[in-house]
């Protein structure tokens, strides 16, 4: 009896973990203006307050080639700071981003970007207006 209470209860708990909508969500970071350029986090969630987790996913412009973005994001130990730190490449060019969202709303954020491409180090950019939310898996599949 005890056997099949134990089996009853794991396939209960592998039907919660599986059927969480949070379970395959992707997040993105977009400018406001522009909702083609959007950082994507491959089954990202925004971690509890005075916790950090890894970011894999990439960066999508409607001007470039796809860049893959690694890094971590963090949020602060009140709970109403997110930080992601970024580093995004592909041909020719690499970016270090700084990205700084306030919670819980996640808009009104800011980017820091600072550019290495095939011509030499560019300056620092500065974007207002940065927003983050649960990703359209249709709009932003894998490319």
């Amino acid at each position: 009896m005890v056997r099949h209470l134990g089996f009853g209860a794991m396939l209960v708990t592998t039907a919660l973990v599986w059927s969480s909508p949070a379970r395959g969500a992707d997040y993105c970071i977009r400018f406001a203006a522009s909702a083609s350029e959007q950082f994507v986090g491959k089954k990202f969630k925004v971690p509890k307050p005075g916790q950090c987790k890894p970011w894999n996913g990439f960066l999508v412009t409607d001007f470039s080639n796809v860049s893959i973005s690694t890094g971590t994001g963090c949020t602060s130990s009140d709970g109403t700071t997110f930080r992601l730190n970024l580093s995004s490449i592909r041909e020719n060019f690499s970016f270090q981003d700084y990205i700084v969202l306030p919670l819980p709303s996640a808009t009104g954020g800011t980017l820091h970007e600072f550019l290495t491409g095939q011509t030499g180090t560019d300056p620092d950019f500065t974007f207002d207006d940065m927003r983050g939310a649960p990703c359209d898996p249709k709009t932003f599949p894998v490319p």
